[in-house]
């Protein structure tokens, strides 16, 4: 996802050795390089990963673990995302 100013925030599923988690990274307006990937989430990620970035530069990252939503938001500006935060469950 494209920022306002013109950030690019992507995710993606990693296979960790065990499991799949959520991983991001940012290219910032101006710059050439990827920052490093953040794992945002640990727990058994099921693919696609989705990001949004709102007009405040809010970013959200969303994915399914198969039984449960989850989310992790990164304020603009901020340099982490949230901890996972689970958002619907299945019953």
């Amino acid at each position: 996802a494209v920022s306002a100013d013109g950030d690019i925030t992507v995710a993606w599923p990693s296979w960790n050795g065990s499991a799949y988690a959520v991983q991001t990274a940012t290219l910032t307006s101006g710059s050439s390089t990827f920052s490093a990937p953040e794992t945002i989430s640990a727990t058994d990620v099921n693919r696609p990963v989705h990001v949004a970035i709102g007009p405040s530069g809010r970013t959200t990252i969303a994915w399914s673990t198969g039984t449960n939503v989850q989310t992790a938001t990164r304020e603009a500006g901020a340099p982490t995302f949230s901890a996972a935060v689970t958002v619907a469950c299945r019953a």
